[in-house]
């Protein structure tokens, strides 16, 4: 399993029904979209007080995505997904 898939996982710690003859892949822009939310720091783990209170195992700063690389990488993922 790459990085970016655990990662998936970490956030969504539901179980997957999984069938042993077809397990499905992520597709790349989603690993490259996790990839450059790591590498800007968009995204982050660790232990974190929401404003409700709750602590959560991860942070993500949209905010962060705030150059034109970003966006231009963004738009692709984009465009990937529709």
């Amino acid at each position: 399993m790459g990085s970016a898939a655990v990662i998936i996982q970490k956030l969504d710690p539901r179980p997957r029904k999984r069938h042993h003859w077809k397990a499905k892949r992520m597709r790349g822009y989603k690993r490259e979209f996790i990839e450059l939310a790591l590498e800007l720091g968009v995204l982050r783990f660790g232990e974190f007080t929401l404003k409700s209170g709750r602590i959560s195992p991860y942070f993500f700063n949209a905010g962060l995505f705030n150059t034109g690389y970003a966006a231009a990488k963004l738009g692709r993922f984009y465009a990937a997904a529709i």
